[in-house]
C-alpha cells in the first residue's frame, strides 16, 4: 500500500513539473526609453536639442540597435544623433542597470521660415533580438518668431510657449539681491549652442551669430569680442548647473525680462529680430 502511494505521489510530482504549463515570461522589454521634452520650439537659426535617456534595466550589458527618421516635416531639416559627443553608428552599448544619454541636434538656418515644423521618430531595439518589441519616441519641433518662458523663484517648473512644461533639477534663486537663472536650459530653449570647458571653467554661448564667453567665479565676460565686467560672477549649483545673473540674459542675449514682485515670477521673452 505504501509503495503504491509513493508511486502515485511521484507521478503527481512529475505531472506538476513536466505537464503543467510554465509561467509565460513578461513581454515588457528590459529597457526604458524616455525624453524630458518631446515638443520644442526654437527661433530660426538655432539648434534644436533633445536629450533622450536609454536605461538598461537588465542585469547584463546590452547592445541596442538605434534607428531614426525625419517625419511630418514641412521642409528638409538636417539632424544628427550623438552619444558621448560622437555620432551614433547604428548601435550603442549600455552597461547593466545603467543609463545612456542620446543627444539629438536639429540644425536650422536664419533663412528658414517661421512656422516650419517636423518630427524625428527614434526607435530602439535590442540588437541580439531585433524581432522583439521595439520602443519608439516621437520628437516634435517648430520654428517660431517668439519664445516666452515663465520661471518662478524657488520653483522647479518652467512654462514655455509652444513647448512641453519642464521640471528643473535646480530652481532659480536670489542671492545678494541678484536673481540667478540656469544658463544652459535658457540658452538651449532659445536654440543656442552652450559648451562647457572643464579645464578653464569656461562657458561659450552661441546663437544667430552671437557669442558670449563666461567663466565660473570670474566677473569678466566677452560678448562678441568685447570684454565686459559683471557685478556678480556665474556660479555652479549641484548637480553641476551653471547659473548666471538674470541681467546677463536680458542685456547680452537680447531677451526682454519682466519681474513680477507679487507672484515672484520671471518672464523671459526672446524674439527673432
Amino acid at each position: 500500500m505504501k509503495k503504491t502511494l509513493w508511486k502515485i505521489g511521484l507521478i503527481g510530482v512529475l505531472f506538476v513539473v513536466f505537464i503543467l504549463p510554465r509561467p509565460v515570461q513578461s513581454q515588457i522589454p528590459p529597457y526604458t526609453l524616455q525624453s524630458n521634452r518631446s515638443k520644442i520650439a526654437v527661433v530660426p537659426g538655432g539648434i534644436i536639442q533633445f536629450h533622450i535617456y536609454l536605461r538598461n534595466t537588465s542585469d547584463r550589458d546590452e547592445t541596442y540597435l538605434i534607428s531614426s527618421s525625419l517625419v511630418n516635416q514641412t521642409q528638409l531639416f538636417s539632424y544628427r544623433l550623438l552619444y558621448q559627443n560622437k555620432p551614433i553608428q547604428d548601435t550603442i552599448q549600455v552597461l547593466a542597470n545603467r543609463s545612456a544619454e542620446i543627444n539629438i541636434e536639429v540644425t536650422t538656418t536664419q533663412k528658414m521660415p517661421v512656422g516650419a515644423k517636423g518630427a524625428i521618430q527614434l526607435t530602439v531595439a535590442i540588437n541580439t533580438n531585433p524581432g522583439a518589441t521595439k520602443q519608439t519616441i516621437l520628437l516634435n519641433f517648430l520654428l517660431t518668431k517668439t519664445i516666452t518662458m515663465i520661471m518662478t523663484q524657488n520653483s522647479s517648473t518652467v512654462l514655455l510657449s509652444d513647448q512641453d512644461p519642464v521640471v528643473l533639477d535646480v530652481s532659480p534663486y536670489i542671492k545678494g539681491g541678484r536673481t540667478f537663472v540656469p544658463l544652459r536650459f535658457i540658452g538651449e530653449s532659445f536654440g543656442a549652442s552652450v559648451q562647457w570647458f572643464v579645464a578653464d571653467k569656461k562657458i561659450v554661448y552661441s546663437l544667430r551669430n552671437k557669442e558670449i564667453i563666461l567663466w565660473i567665479g570670474k566677473n569678466k565676460m566677452i560678448s562678441d569680442g568685447v570684454e565686459k565686467e559683471m557685478d556678480v560672477p556665474p556660479e555652479i549649483q549641484l548637480p553641476g548647473r551653471t547659473f548666471v545673473p538674470l541681467r546677463v540674459i536680458s542685456e547680452e542675449l537680447g531677451a526682454t525680462v519682466e519681474w513680477n514682485n507679487i507672484t515672484r515670477q520671471i518672464k523671459i521673452i526672446f524674439s527673432v529680430k
